[in-house]
């Protein structure tokens, strides 16, 4: 920080513009001392100057040789009055600027004032909306530990359709259990083959009209096929047997469309179904060529009986079987109207 102007310099830069013929100015004289000093305190050094030194500058006739004439003092003077105007003007300049920062201070303090009540009635609506938030957190909480409840009985519904898949592959173990035995019945003669056949071209036009909610019937289908294949050995319990896979089938269908109303997910197990159907149809496809190929170690006597039992046989089939297809077609109708409602 430069140090202050003092009185002798602002008279030693005066004396000096004044003896160079110059008009003395803050400007001028700020200059001079080394450009130091404000313009309030360079011009109340210089009017206190002029109060001091201007009558100096004027003196009476009859001065010795040497000192200014009366023009220049007349000029001193003049330079005098107008640099006391000058200064005179720029203190009430000053003033006045020095007012207009006063209003302006103050109408900035009515400003925070104001600003201030604003930030106060911003913090009570930001005191509000926190505890707003806390409340909606706690219900946030409240709703987080429904979710949890929920979450646990999804899980224990998973765990309930874990055991039904369970019970599923187990019905599915059964059932190529079943297989097996028809499989080798069917290995004895050739007649029974052709029913078979017949039997599998019959639930293949079934499969392909059937959608994706009807492979569980397909399934089930397939099971009253085994067992009336299985009758065909079996005689007079084929009727007895189909009938009961029947009564099974119409149970099947009733827990099938309950399942179906109560959860979509289920189609999933029956799609599954439909793989193990066609998985069980190439197993029947090769047990058809190992039939083929013993069959034609048959005797020509054996043939006969054999036709002729399965003449029978497959009448008593046709009759249950056309019966149980216009069941499953009845009940299929059933589901398809319960599933598009639901799909609706």
């Amino acid at each position: 920080m430069s140090d202050p102007v003092t009185a002798p310099e602002v008279d030693l830069a005066m004396r000096e513009l004044l003896a160079n013929g110059q008009w003395p100015t803050w400007e001028r004289i700020r200059q001079a001392v080394g450009n130091r000093g404000g313009p309030r305190n360079l011009q109340r050094l210089m009017r206190a100057w002029f109060e001091a030194h201007g009558p100096d500058l004027v003196r009476p006739s009859g001065e010795p040789a040497g000192a200014p004439t009366r023009a220049i003092r007349d000029q001193l003077a003049e330079m005098t009055r107008c640099a006391i105007e000058q200064i005179d003007q720029e203190h009430e300049r000053q003033k006045v600027e020095l007012a207009e920062r006063a209003d302006a201070l103050a109408r900035r303090a009515s400003a925070l004032d104001e600003r201030e009540r604003g930030l106060e009635a911003r913090t009570a609506d930001l005191d509000a909306r926190v505890a707003a938030a806390e409340a909606r957190a706690l219900v946030a909480e409240d709703a987080r530990r429904v979710a949890d409840s929920a979450c646990a009985a999804a899980v224990a519904s998973a765990a309930q359709a874990d055991e039904r898949r369970l019970e599923a592959e187990r019905t599915c173990a059964a059932l190529r259990k079943e297989l097996t035995q028809m499989t080798e019945c069917l290995s004895d003669t050739k007649s029974e083959l052709t029913t078979v056949r017949v039997q599998a071209e019959m639930l293949h036009v079934e499969r392909d009209a059937l959608n994706a909610e009807r492979d569980q019937l397909r399934a089930d289908i397939e099971k009253l096929r085994d067992e009336s294949v299985l009758a065909a050995t079996r005689a007079t319990q084929d009727a007895h047997r189909a009938a009961e896979e029947i009564a099974s089938l119409r149970a099947s269908l009733a827990t099938a469309e309950a399942d179906a109303e109560r959860m979509a997910g289920d189609l999933a197990r029956v799609e599954q179904a439909a793989r193990r159907w066609d998985a069980t149809e190439a197993r029947i496809v090769r047990a058809e060529s190992t039939i083929m190929d013993a069959l034609r170690t048959a005797t020509q006597a054996q043939q006969a009986q054999q036709a002729q039992d399965v003449a029978s046989v497959r009448v008593a089939l046709q009759d249950a079987l056309h019966d149980a297809v216009e069941n499953v077609a009845t009940i299929v109708g059933s589901l398809d109207a319960r599933i598009g409602g639901i799909g609706v």
